[in-house]
């Protein structure tokens, strides 16, 4: 068993922010102050997260936008080189790029994650994707492999990095997707810490890999309900010790609206995320991840709150209620949170002066 690295971060609760590399952000909405993503917000986004000592930055990997009538995540930036460009613009944070992993030849990505890493001074992650989306893919002309032949993929991608960055012997390697010869890469990881690796397999075969491979695995919750959480957690934990491991550490990516009053936020979330979604788009969201064959309630449920967070479960409320549910969440199991916030600069801002600063104060963060 590989060794596995949550001790890299300082706070307790993490927090993060997720997705600001997209047209939209995080949201689904045809409001015009959506977020838009041009290289200015992006880096001053970084900047002031890295200021306030915010733990981490997520992407989101995506070629092609929702349609609709404002296309979300129709204009983003590619993760590895925006990843490379906001670690040198910053000092602490950690900076992840989500891959693909069958779109990107192991060998490459390995020498491009460690660069990034240098650039950072150890502080680049990867968020390890083994594959879901088939439009994309055809994009691509790549081979988009079922289920059980896509972990199959990312166990031969994984292992071919991880022997790439820990051994100066050159290797062989020969499967079912990779044949390569006298393999062997330098410069390593920063100080022999690899780079730390995030997954979000769902499923019990995902999340297997996830248990072999990621320090931190991203689980998301459709229910934030206490039970429904627990449950979540305790079957993800169990199932990671029958397969001998016994440190994971649990993320999940929660769409926040804080205002100062209970009411503000809920009229502000109606008014983005219910009277103005971009239906359309929240349609074509449901065919390309399969959810207009589930069952007519969960669809509704998904449309409902597809507006803020892609259908991730969403935080709504003043900051107390905004900490007092992370505090809640984190209690039971949830070690980080990756956020998605409708204007990530100002709401950022209006977080670290009132629910950071409480988290802050009662121990959570630093």
């Amino acid at each position: 068993m590989k060794n596995f690295q949550l001790d890299r971060f300082n706070n307790d609760l993490l927090i993060g922010l997720f997705a600001f590399n997209q047209a939209s952000g995080y949201t689904v909405t045809k409001l015009k102050n959506r977020w838009q993503p041009t290289w200015e917000n992006n880096l001053a986004l970084a900047k002031q997260a890295d200021a306030m000592g915010i733990d981490f930055l997520l992407p989101i990997a995506r070629w092609r936008g929702f349609g609709g009538e404002t296309n979300p995540h129709g204009t983003n930036f590619e993760p590895f080189t925006w990843a490379a460009g906001l670690l040198a613009a910053t000092k602490k944070i950690f900076v992840f790029s989500t891959i693909h992993l069958p779109l990107v030849n192991p060998v490459y990505a390995s020498k491009i994650m460690v660069t990034n890493d240098h650039i950072g001074n150890g502080r680049f992650g990867l968020n390890a994707v083994c594959g879901w989306n088939e439009f994309e893919f055809d994009m691509h002309g790549a081979q988009f492999n079922g289920h059980e032949k896509r972990y199959k993929h990312g166990e031969e991608w994984m292992t071919v990095v991880e022997r790439i960055w820990s051994e100066d012997t050159p290797f062989d390697f020969d499967d079912e997707f990779f044949q390569l010869k006298q393999v062997k890469l330098n410069p390593k990881p920063v100080n022999g810490k690899h780079p730390l690796i995030m997954n979000a397999g769902r499923s019990e075969q995902g999340q297997e890999f996830a248990i072999n491979h990621a320090d931190y695995i991203f689980l998301g919750h459709r229910d934030l309900a206490s039970d429904f959480v627990t449950k979540d957690v305790t079957a993800l934990r169990q199932r990671a010790t029958k397969l001998g491991r016994d440190n994971i550490g649990i993320c999940t990516n929660i769409f926040v609206v804080c205002k100062p009053t209970q009411k503000e936020a809920e009229e502000f979330y109606k008014d983005f995320a219910l009277t103005n979604a971009d239906s359309q788009a929240i349609s074509n969201i449901m065919i390309e991840r399969g959810i207009d064959k589930l069952p007519e309630k969960f669809q509704e449920q998904f449309r409902n709150r597809a507006g803020a967070g892609h259908g991730a479960p969403n935080i709504v409320g003043d900051p107390e209620y905004v900490a007092n549910e992370l505090i809640r969440l984190h209690k039971l199991g949830i070690n980080g949170f990756a956020l998605g916030l409708f204007d990530y600069i100002e709401d950022l801002g209006y977080l670290s002066k009132t629910v950071l600063k409480e988290l802050k104060s009662l121990g959570y963060r630093e």
